[in-house]
């Protein structure tokens, strides 16, 4: 069985209840004007991406890659990954089962009922930050928490015997293009200084200071001018009006105004 057609069995029917549509390793959705997608990363060992955004926010990915169905815009997104002991075998049909079943496990308990609260800028504001479902301690804040797979589910205590059965989740939680969100943000609220004031303090909690960090920042204070909210305005208008087109011709997706 190859590690896409064990990837479809175990996620398909859970995807498919949850409005998500799917085209190969690519499941997505849209929820109001967050663009959501979840895609497997067939490397070996592999990697289960999940991405949401605002549809209209600029993604390199998102601009240069030749069909959004491709899927290689949701592998920026938050990622769960079994590790060196989920190596792909396809005579190994069992324990690679296993494996998926329990980075399926992880998605459902503790990543796609955030996706689900998703649905607005201010949802995507409150979870760009480390967030996890699930959770009634410290881990659920950290960008990186790790289980055994006996954690996940007491099905799954067979793998804790296996040499390094680690399962672990990484919140990708900041985008250098940030900035737009809070842009748009900035527009509603008709203040070009409200936007600002939210990336400083997204940007604290998360402790970002290097040159790369403060860029997004750096491109924010661009449009702290008298016109900055017309500009501004300017630029997110462009965006959703390509981006509309890309989705419904690359996805059949409608966006609703």
């Amino acid at each position: 069985m190859t590690l896409h057609k064990i990837y479809t069995t175990f996620f398909d029917e859970e995807m498919k209840s949850r409005g998500f549509k799917r085209k190969g390793k690519l499941y997505y959705r849209l929820c109001g004007e967050i663009l959501q997608g979840v895609v497997l990363k067939a490397i070996n060992p592999y990697t289960i991406h999940f991405f949401f955004t605002p549809y209209w926010m600029e993604n390199i990915i998102m601009e240069t890659n030749p069909k959004l169905s491709k899927g290689y815009w949701a592998e920026q997104g938050l990622e769960v990954s079994p590790g060196s002991s989920s190596y792909f075998k396809p005579e190994n049909v069992e324990l690679n089962c296993d494996f998926m079943s329990a980075c399926f496990d992880v998605a459902k308990k503790h990543i796609l009922p955030v996706m689900d609260k998703v649905n607005s800028l201010e949802a995507y504001f409150e979870y760009c930050t480390p967030h996890w479902s699930g959770f009634d301690d410290e881990r659920a804040y950290k960008r990186w928490v790790k289980f055994k797979p006996g954690e996940i589910d007491p099905k799954h205590s067979h793998l804790d015997a296996i040499f390094d059965p680690t399962i672990t989740i990484l919140w990708h939680c900041y985008s250098r293009y940030l900035y737009q969100a809070c842009l748009k943000y900035s527009i509603d609220k008709g203040d070009i200084t409200k936007g600002y004031e939210l990336l400083q303090e997204k940007m604290a909690i998360l402790g970002l200071c290097t040159d790369i960090d403060l860029g997004p920042k750096r491109r924010y204070e661009e449009y702290m001018t008298e016109d900055g909210l017309e500009r501004a305005k300017k630029l997110i208008d462009d965006r959703k009006k390509r981006m509309k087109q890309r989705l419904k011709d690359e996805l059949g997706l409608e966006v609703e105004d």
